[in-house]
């Protein structure tokens, strides 16, 4: 039978990146590998959805990252479980800082659920990896599209007045309505509650800081120190430096991370284009010379591929898209 489990330096990797400790040069060279291996992708998910749960557990209930490792090699010692040796080169805390998570998850899994199930508690975490995006059913019926390399965390009690998640990332939510439990977003230094709307939440937001886009209804969006502004349908909130900022919505393309719909007004110059098609698709397109200069004229793409897109963008402009280096550069012919 084929050997599918991970090496040491796999793990060690996986270690770096959830800890925030890989440059961004890094990163994006994981992000790459992690696109051509789906089991590494697959374990990713599952130990990035786990890592970001335990961040979230209530504070009365801290997890003993030391006693549980400690907890883990007892038993080894003792052959209550498989051994294995394994031997490490690099990182070593940095592994042993991951695995010591994954004991938790795996070894105090079982006391973690019976804890909570008992109390009627419901509570899970999920997270997006690069070029991926999901769709998320909360149990109030309230749907949540994470865009990629983003993580929600949700625990509900049956006494709690309020539905609670927490967002590192970006995602779109459709909240069901209920007046008896306002539903809260904290993403940050930001907060934004609502009852029942639609609105989309970026914790990365180019300027800086997070940005809140209301689609439908009515939220409310709060910072640390106390200040709070209301928004409506086609108005957006930015919390910059800690202090918010209300504006009224007027990119068209703030959801075109979800719908692949991309409008362009304005006859935009072409690096304009590009670094929206970058974001939107998760490409690495470059412009040469002065072609990022070029404006291109007022259009629509509606659920088009991005082959399809530069074939339009291309032909008209007398373009060449070629493909180099993981990049495609865009450059006369």
């Amino acid at each position: 039978m084929e050997n599918t489990s991970l090496n040491t330096e796999s793990w060690e990797l996986m270690a770096k990146y959830l800890s925030g400790e890989m440059s961004d040069q890094e990163c994006s060279t994981y992000m790459n590998h992690l696109e051509s291996d789906e089991r590494l992708k697959e374990e990713m998910a599952h130990a990035s959805a786990a890592f970001s749960l335990t961040k979230h557990l209530p504070k009365s209930k801290p997890l003993d990252v030391d006693r549980a490792w400690n907890h883990l090699s007892d038993r080894i010692q003792k052959d209550d479980l498989p051994k294995k040796t394994i031997k490490l080169n690099v990182h070593l805390g940095l592994f042993l800082k991951l695995a010591a998570v994954l004991v938790v998850a795996v070894v105090l899994g079982g006391l973690y659920i019976r804890y909570y199930s008992d109390r009627n508690v419901t509570s899970f975490a999920v997270s997006t990896l690069g070029n991926e995006q999901k769709d998320v059913c909360l149990p109030d019926q309230s749907v949540v599209s994470l865009n990629s390399i983003s993580t929600i965390a949700y625990i509900n009690t049956p006494n709690q007045h309020v539905r609670a998640v927490k967002l590192e990332g970006e995602a779109f939510f459709k909240v069901k309505r209920d007046t008896s439990k306002p539903f809260i977003v904290s993403a940050g230094a930001a907060e934004v509650q609502v009852l029942g709307t639609s609105f989309n939440v970026n914790s990365r937001s180019k300027r800086g800081g997070i940005e809140v886009c209301v689609k439908t209804g009515k939220v409310r969006v709060s910072n640390k120190s106390g200040q709070s502004i209301d928004l409506v349908a086609n108005e957006k909130a930015i919390l910059v430096d800690g202090h918010l900022i209300k504006e009224p919505l007027e990119n068209e393309n703030y959801l075109a991370w979800k719908s692949k719909k991309l409008v362009f007004n304005n006859q935009p110059k072409l690096k304009e284009v590009v670094d929206l098609l970058n974001e939107v698709y998760h490409a690495n397109l470059v412009v040469t010379g002065q072609v990022g200069e070029i404006a291109i004229g007022n259009t629509t793409f509606d659920n088009y591929s991005l082959d399809q897109i530069l074939e339009v963008l291309c032909g008209p402009m007398d373009l060449r898209a070629e493909r180099k280096d993981g990049n495609i550069i865009l450059s006369r012919k």
